[in-house]
């Protein structure tokens, strides 16, 4: 799957959301599933969905520690009520592209787990953003 590239992808409206710039260091990658995991809870969202959005938000946040520019990256979550987005941007103007990851290979398939788990995924802002949306159903909320 070709992850889809500079398209808009903005909910209507946000009902809820949050954004938090971090350092580029792997210690964080843990502090923001913690803070996403923490928001979801607060906002009455249930699993399956949060355990699926926080494993994308861990994905994401890596690959930004892993191959961002500069010190700082940032994640932002936002949801309507029929679609939850994260965002993160990390100055990497190479589009996160997704990689065949060979058998005994440590890395490589994160993209890949976002293409099953999420309704779409792509970047944007001249590759800097990369995002993954949900489609959030009645009993998800």
């Amino acid at each position: 799957m070709t992850p889809i590239t500079d398209v808009t992808a903005q909910p209507q409206q946000p009902l809820q959301g949050f954004e938090v710039a971090f350092l580029r260091q792997p210690v964080h990658v843990a502090h923001m599933r913690h803070i996403t995991a923490a928001h979801l809870c607060r906002w009455g969202l249930r699993p399956p969905l949060t355990e699926n959005v926080v494993l994308a938000v861990s994905e994401l946040v890596t690959n930004a520690v892993l191959y961002g520019h500069g010190p700082e990256a940032a994640l932002r979550v936002r949801f309507t009520t029929d679609t939850l987005l994260i965002e993160v941007n990390d100055e990497n103007p190479a589009p996160a592209a997704m990689s065949h990851a060979g058998e005994d290979d440590e890395r490589g398939r994160g993209l890949f787990l976002l293409s099953g788990l999420t309704r779409d995924w792509g970047a944007r802002d001249g590759g800097t953003t990369t995002w993954c949306s949900f489609v959030l159903s009645e009993d998800q909320r």
